[in-house]
């Protein structure tokens, strides 16, 4: 085992004991997405009229976050609380080769639109979404080795959480999207590390991850991260 090895099997053993839910695309547990968990969730997400009941779902069926297919393993979190201040919607962390990667989602309204005057102008539920990730990443500017202690030394786990780490805001339909929109959303990712979403993105790509399966399910334990 080379050092790149032994660091990946010591960080997914420490989220292991500070109580983070391991989910895996092709683990023989097979806790990721199951085909009527997408159903279910495209339903709450048409009858949903703001982004509290889409919470709750996802809370349940945790395996619907992680999002784009990727033989690594994953830690959802919901409402993680930052110190006294804050509390996240949902707190990601997956392993590959270069280490523990941290995600900070926010979710908005699925009935907003990201921008308003045609991709000029932020919305104002994105410019909320915008806010809160920005706030999570000063707090852990100045609480960082507070953040990364584990809980058994009064800290909250986030195994080397960088200040830096991506954003992803959940917003709107498909629908809400146009040529000029995307094009400002992938400007703003870049300037921002933070991706935005549509709702509807978690469902396809959690329909992926369950084709990908049905594909490759000769594959056992594959390997992951």
């Amino acid at each position: 085992m080379n050092h790149v090895e032994r660091y990946l099997a010591s960080a997914k053993a420490e989220l292991g004991r500070n109580g983070f839910r391991r989910i895996c695309v092709c683990s023989k547990d097979n806790n990721d997405t199951t085909g009527a968990e997408v159903r279910g969730y495209r339903a709450k997400l048409d009858e949903a009229q703001n982004e509290k009941p889409i919470q709750e779902y996802l809370e349940s069926h945790p395996s619907l976050v992680i999002g784009e297919l990727g033989l690594q393993c994953h830690w959802v979190i919901p409402k993680k609380r930052l110190g006294s201040e804050f509390v996240t919607d949902f707190v990601v962390a997956r392993l590959n080769s270069m280490g523990v990667k941290w995600t900070f989602i926010e979710l908005q309204s699925p009935k907003a639109a990201p921008y308003i005057l045609r991709g000029k102008r932020l919305g104002y539920h994105f410019n909320e979404g915008f806010s809160q990730i920005s706030e999570w990443r000063r707090w852990l500017q100045s609480n960082l080795d507070y953040a990364r202690r584990e809980p058994t030394k009064n800290g909250l786990g986030l195994k080397d959480i960088v200040p830096s780490s991506d954003g992803l805001i959940l917003i709107g339909r498909e629908a809400h999207r146009d040529e000029r929109t995307q094009a400002a959303l992938t400007q703003f990712k870049f300037a921002n590390n933070i991706e935005v979403r549509s709702y509807d993105y978690l469902a396809r790509e959690a329909e992926k991850r369950i084709n990908f399966r049905a594909n490759y399910s000769e594959l056992g334990e594959c390997n992951c991260y």
